[in-house]
């Protein structure tokens, strides 16, 4: 790309690098030499706006610009045409070499680097002597592009009479403490958070693709006879194996069995693909690293509960003793609904149905059980036990409980909201799949969308005015029947104030899988790209935006490998 800007000789032109326009960069250096023009010229990568296409192919792998920009920057540098490197360029300090101070981030002044909670650092920035003033790379880059390429620079590494910036919040503690501060940050303090990354420093961290294994436990119906369900540490369609929950086991019990020990030896070394599908969202977006993890504040034993789990990790423990900090249980695989993409409907069944006594067990699990996603399968208020569970269970003495329910509504009436209202924290999800009536009643094929509408509106309003406190989401299997909607999908959960959740279908059920066909996954990718471009620069980077931007992703990799065939 050409400098952009015609500023005097104070003022740095930009120019946008992409992975083709090495030579015209150099070229350009070049000519500014030859005619004298020292006005200083900063680097910058392409600015994601919502078109993946479009990053992908301009985005600057990491390797390519450690091999091409060093030599061009000396050349610049010998040519008298200074060139910055901008913080936010996508292009860290350690891929430039002998000419990282060349890099703004690391420049005397007032400095422009990007606050480290919205970027990404990889394994290889642990111990790295920038770590505390690198810009690291941005969300959507590690993402879409990957890490591929970053390094670990050693004192030696840097250039004499670099000065050091301290970037990180002057509260930052060393390892000695960490638990201390947290302790005084979070404890009687309901609403505070911490980042484990703002806790200790990167160098302190193990690199963990993923630490679901220390803090999740998922149950599944199936399982070979006796058992009635399968287990593991997130849903079922990503690990490459789920095994049978034992009949009787307690979720403490499975959640230091010798499977999830399995799960925890994989990632402690480096081999997440041993146990676990590419295709798991966790692993591509990167966000059950352990500097993303969140402790909450609340009661003095609920954070020290917290704080174990994470020294457990720390340790790289494989028994925990602790119980998960999440469950996430199918009350029940029958459902009233027979949707397009879910067998549920068709082989659901009552007499899978988790007990009273199941239920009343996860008071034992507590202060270490923090959330209770349901269901992973079917339609929760069918079950007459988890609606006892949720009128009677002691709230009062967790007040930090969070639970998620997903749900088709239809059995949702102002007395379940009334009961739902005494969960500290309760998150719905509304699996709706569509944006209009005649598409609801094609995919959903339950009650019509007119009598689903006045619901949700029970639910809009139970939040608005504080009944229930927490949040209304909606949830979307993008699917060859309903894809065409997509962006109304979207614009509709806007205009109701609730979040997104969007999926892509496991396997073929009905042949509606959107995956196999390539007219399907083109316009479904235009349209995902529309949603993107909607949201960008408005605080965007939230959790529905990465569900988005991973399927986006996904399509779009099918669609250059020319793959047209169902999940996993």
């Amino acid at each position: 790309m050409a400098i952009r800007g015609a500023g005097s000789k104070r003022t740095a032109r930009d120019f946008v690098l992409t992975r083709d326009g090495f030579d015209t960069l150099a070229r350009s250096l070049r000519t500014r030499a030859s005619r004298g023009q020292a006005a200083p010229v900063r680097l910058r990568g392409p600015v994601f706006d919502g078109s993946v296409t479009d990053f992908v192919r301009t985005a600057v792998p990491l390797p390519l610009a450690a091999e091409r920009l060093p030599g061009i920057l000396a050349d610049a540098t010998a040519g008298g045409v200074p060139v910055v490197v901008a913080a936010d360029s996508d292009l860290p300090p350690c891929c430039l070499g002998p000419e990282l101070r060349r890099h703004e981030a690391l420049q005397a002044g007032p400095g422009a680097a990007p606050s480290h909670a919205d970027r990404y650092f990889g394994a290889a920035c642990r111990g790295c002597a920038l770590s505390d003033r690198c810009p690291g790379l941005s969300c959507a880059y590690a993402v879409l592009v990957g890490d591929d390429g970053l390094r670990r620079l050693r004192p030696n590494d840097l250039p004499t009479g670099l000065r050091p910036r301290a970037r990180r919040p002057a509260r930052r503690v060393g390892p000695a403490d960490w638990r201390k501060q947290a302790r005084e940050t979070l404890t009687g303090r309901p609403g505070r958070a911490l980042r484990v990354g703002d806790l200790l420093p990167l160098d302190r961290l193990p690199a963990l693709a993923c630490i679901l294994p220390w803090t999740r436990l998922d149950l599944f119906p199936g399982g070979k006879p006796p058992a009635r369900h399968t287990y593991g540490p997130c849903c079922s369609v990503f690990p490459k194996e789920m095994r049978s929950a034992p009949p009787g086991a307690s979720p403490a019990e499975l959640f230091d069995s010798d499977w999830m020990q399995d799960f925890r030896r994989a990632m402690l070394a480096g081999e997440p693909e041993r146990l676990c599908r590419e295709t798991c969202p966790m692993l591509q977006m990167r966000n059950a690293r352990l500097e993303d993890h969140v402790l909450a504040g609340g009661p003095a034993p609920f954070v020290e509960a917290q704080l174990d789990r994470v020294e457990a990790i720390l340790d790289g423990r494989l028994r925990l003793d602790m119980g998960p900090e999440m469950l996430h249980l199918p009350p029940v695989s029958a459902c009233n609904y027979d949707c397009l993409m879910c067998e549920w409907g068709e082989d659901g069944t009552l007499d899978d149905e988790l007990s009273d006594v199941f239920w009343t067990g996860l008071g034992r699990l507590l202060p270490g059980l923090k959330r209770v996603l349901v269901s992973s399968a079917g339609e929760p208020l069918l079950s007459p036990a988890f609606r006892r569970f949720v009128a009677s269970f002691p709230f009062a003495d967790a007040p930090w409980l969070e639970l998620t329910m997903v749900t088709n509504a239809s059995l949702l009436d102002e007395r379940t909201v009334e009961t739902l209202g005494r969960v500290p924290r309760c998150d719905v999800v509304v699996s709706l799949n569509a944006a209009t009536a005649a598409t609801y009643r094609r995919v959903n094929r339950g009650l019509p969308l007119a009598r689903i509408r006045p619901k949700i509106d029970l639910l809009r309003t139970a939040f608005a005015d504080g009944r229930l406190r927490g949040g209304l989401v909606y949830s979307m299997v993008l699917l060859r029947a309903n894809h065409h909607e997509l962006v109304d999908f979207c614009e509709l959960a806007e205009r109701d104030g609730a979040g997104v959740r969007l999926m892509l279908p496991y396997y073929d059920r009905g042949g509606q899988s959107s995956l196999t066909d390539r007219r399907v996954m083109e316009t479904s990718l235009a349209d995902l790209e529309t949603v993107l471009r909607e949201r960008c620069g408005k605080g965007w980077w939230n959790n529905w935006i990465r569900d988005v931007l991973f399927v986006a992703k996904l399509l779009r990799r099918r669609l250059d490998d020319g793959v047209e065939a169902p999940l996993p």
